[in-house]
């Protein structure tokens, strides 16, 4: 099963990793399909998005430009009647927010 990652590479990183799969094109280590596949993915990368959470008043007014799932922990649980709780047991508001879609 595929899937998606994010990866982070400085300009030389990803330089390093074009020379590589340009060093197995042409061998029987690699399919040139999968090599020219994943240079494309390379040239074409963009940016790893910023996303941005609006406050207001205390609470979450906004998330925008999520292109993935986001889950925001709110520990002022004063006045909650039924808080959740995180993985360590800490009391809590749990938000989720679905990825925007274009």
């Amino acid at each position: 099963m595929a899937s998606e990652v994010w990866l982070s590479l400085k300009a030389s990183e990803r330089s390093l990793l074009r020379e590589a799969l340009n060093h197995y094109s042409g061998s029987e280590r690699a399919e040139e399909e999968e090599i020219k596949a994943m240079l494309q993915k390379l040239d074409h990368a963009k940016p790893q998005p910023w996303v941005t959470i609006r406050m207001e008043g205390g609470l979450v007014d906004e998330i925008t430009d999520n292109s993935f799932p986001v889950r925001l922990y709110d520990y002022d649980v004063d006045g909650v009647d039924e808080p959740e709780f995180d993985e360590d047991g800490r009391a809590c508001v749990i938000s989720e927010f679905e990825p925007k879609t274009a």
